[in-house]
């Protein structure tokens, strides 16, 4: 189950099956996409404190593995079409 827990400051922090999510854009003028990754619910707190705060967390998450999106398919999927 997805609970949006925090939406402002340009992140939104979603629990996603009990893990916490940071999701914001990559902030790219052009071919902008989605960030996720996971987060801790420390940092889930530090991010809701300020648009700041929200800014500093991004940043410390440069770099780090990301989580694929929930509609994501991934290299192995078997695609299925009504009627196949």
């Amino acid at each position: 189950m997805n609970d949006l827990v925090f939406d402002d400051y340009g992140i939104r922090i979603i629990s996603e099956d009990g893990r916490m999510v940071a999701e914001y854009d990559s902030g790219e003028s052009a071919g902008s996409h989605l960030i996720r990754h996971y987060i801790s619910d420390a940092q889930a707190e530090q991010a809701m404190r300020s648009e700041h705060d929200a800014y500093l967390l991004a940043i410390s998450l440069e770099g780090t593995p990301e989580v694929p999106s929930p509609n994501t398919v991934g290299p192995n999927a078997t695609i299925v079409r009504d009627g196949e």
